[in-house]
């Protein structure tokens, strides 16, 4: 019943996305604010999300060829990383996959309707993450296209408006507290990222997790399969704006990555990449049945045969990254949560300068968990204690003076220690050329590093 304040900063800006992500959230954050079941509520849209993919690919592509587009969507390092980060953009599968279909019904048979709905999901998108603007720009293009008159357009563009009400009243807040003359600088060390890096990334994000041996063998035939959709996409009004999405989101996805090297980047595009699949596959089968009518019955068979085997091998074997990701690691931040909001109570806003270490950076969010935990606003303390969370598996150790007990927690594979600490400096300052030089560093980490992460 409280609208919020403040919503996700547009990195590196100082504008702010808006509170719609927290609206859509609220559901699940009602029921209830433990970071594992709130994650239910993330895979669940995700799982949503495939559905109404499904439905668009069959409209164009056999059943078998939906199938690959679809397991191999399902089992990519990019949908694994979406579905298991507690992340604003991983509310973005189902808006892109709705807004798809909308898409899609416009391009074969336009209404002002279809128009309308299509705007206004590219409205909700945008302000899941900034990786969105790629569907406000291909929404544009489809309804500039499809257009039967210019009234379809206005409406389009009243709901696009409309839709966005919760970004307006975030901006005139901003505006309101300076964020204008923030503004100058805020980008300093932002260079586009090379495209050879976009690409690396891409395919990164692309390939199989699922299993040890068998998933990740699927790579490269999935990616010719992408190139042979590549190819054929342009045959059909969907493909054309397919195509446009991919190149779009390539150019979004390197002017962000040169910002920081983050999986979410991968929104702009990656949903298009495995539709293209299917078209590939589709392409694929039909060659098959050309040089052999047996193919029809022989490629379904050989397909579930091979998803079961890959999916055998994923349930026997280790989770991918569970010592990092996925739902150990949910529980592990929930423990360290409890931990920190029982033995070092604090406010929200302190604990940003003085609780540090795994799970209390930029792209875990665990202030937010630390303040639900928490039944009232603890004052801010009048110590200059500091606390440092560290796993066993990093080595983190305080800058200062430890003070009182270590607080053990066993996770997985690892035991996190939380312990207060003096810090050794105090207003530490940065300036110079090297002020410039850690900026860069830390948004653009090193080939070697970005792998290890």
């Amino acid at each position: 019943g409280i609208w919020p304040d403040c919503s996700r900063a547009i990195s590196p800006t100082p504008f702010e996305l808006g509170p719609l992500l927290y609206l859509i959230l609220a559901p699940a954050v009602a029921v209830s604010a433990d970071p594992v079941h709130v994650r239910v509520y993330f895979v669940a849209l995700t799982v949503l999300a495939l559905v109404v993919l499904h439905q668009v690919l069959r409209r164009h592509v056999s059943a078998s060829a939906a199938a690959v587009a679809l397991f191999a969507l399902a089992a990519s390092e990019f949908l694994f990383e979406a579905s298991t980060q507690l992340w604003h953009s991983s509310l973005l599968a189902l808006p892109v996959a709705l807004l798809w279909d909308a898409l899609d019904r416009q391009v074969q048979n336009p209404t002002t309707r279809r128009a309308v709905i299509a705007a206004a999901l590219a409205g909700v998108a945008v302000q899941l993450h900034t990786t969105a603007v790629a569907y406000s720009v291909v929404t544009l293009v489809a309804l500039v296209w499809t257009r039967r008159g210019w009234r379809d357009l206005a409406a389009a563009a009243a709901a696009y408006v409309l839709v966005l009400t919760p970004f307006w009243v975030s901006l005139a807040q901003s505006l309101d507290h300076g964020a204008l003359q923030h503004a100058t600088g805020s980008a300093h060390g932002w260079a586009p990222a090379p495209i050879a890096d976009v690409l690396a990334f891409l395919f990164e994000n692309l390939h199989p997790i699922w299993g040890d041996d068998l998933g990740p063998a699927l790579v490269w035939p999935l990616l010719g399969l992408l190139a042979w959709g590549l190819v054929v996409a342009w045959r059909s009004r969907l493909g054309r704006l397919l195509l446009l999405n991919v190149a779009v989101g390539l150019i979004i996805e390197a002017l962000l990555l040169g910002n920081q090297r983050a999986h979410r980047y991968l929104h702009a595009n990656l949903w298009a990449a495995f539709v293209l699949v299917g078209l590939g596959a589709h392409a694929a089968i039909e060659r098959l049945a050309a040089l052999s009518t047996r193919s029809r019955t022989v490629v379904p068979w050989v397909l579930g045969l091979l998803g079961l085997a890959v999916s055998a091998e994923a349930l026997v074997s280790d989770v991918p990254h569970a010592d990092a990701n996925g739902w150990p690691n949910a529980i592990e931040k929930r423990a360290v949560a409890e931990v920190v909001a029982r033995e070092f109570p604090m406010p929200e806003g302190a604990m940003a300068a003085r609780i540090h270490g795994t799970y209390f950076g930029e792209t875990m969010g665990m202030s937010v968990w630390h303040a639900l935990y928490a039944a009232v606003d603890p004052p801010v303390p009048t110590d200059d204690l500091h606390v440092l969370v560290m796993p066993s598996d990093l080595s983190l150790a305080p800058f200062g003076t430890g003070v009182g007990k270590r607080f053990l927690i066993q996770g997985f594979g690892r035991t996190i220690t939380v312990q207060a600490f003096r810090p050794a400096l105090h207003d530490l300052r940065i300036e110079g050329p090297a002020k410039g030089a850690l900026a860069e560093r830390w948004r653009r980490p090193r080939q070697a590093e970005a792998r290890r992460h």
